[in-house]
């Protein structure tokens, strides 16, 4: 039996695996915010989502990694940018190594904190 992928299965295939390497787990989430030394205030206000949704993503299990909230989805992705635009650099599994975060330049962190009044916005 012969199996050909037409456009549709290649664009699903390739989203799949694009979703996969930008849906950090909860430990790799909180790493990234240790890294940067910011508590879940800070990272709403950078990522311009709320401090619920964070504490959510940090503590959700290894099984719920609720794929098709795509609320979810779009603030897994502002936290990802937030931490990106901070110098933040995460780092997939291979054979060798597990995922992880680290800086992605030499002199580490690259933005500013979020300022104390878009904290307080969070609270």
């Amino acid at each position: 039996m012969a199996f050909i992928l037409n456009n549709v299965d290649i664009f699903f295939c390739y989203a799949f695996f694009a979703f996969m390497a930008n849906n950090p787990s909860a430990e790799v989430l909180r790493a990234a915010r240790a890294l940067l030394g910011w508590n879940q205030r800070q990272l709403a206000a950078a990522a311009d989502v709320s401090r619920p949704t964070i504490n959510r993503l940090e503590n959700r299990g290894k099984s719920d990694r609720r794929t098709s909230d795509d609320a979810l989805l779009s603030s897994v992705d502002a936290i990802v940018k937030a931490f990106e635009a901070q110098g933040i650099e995460f780092i997939e599994a291979t054979s060798v190594t597990g995922t992880g975060v680290r800086w992605r330049t030499p002199r580490g962190k690259l933005g500013n904190d979020p300022t104390p009044e878009e904290v307080e916005k969070k609270l």
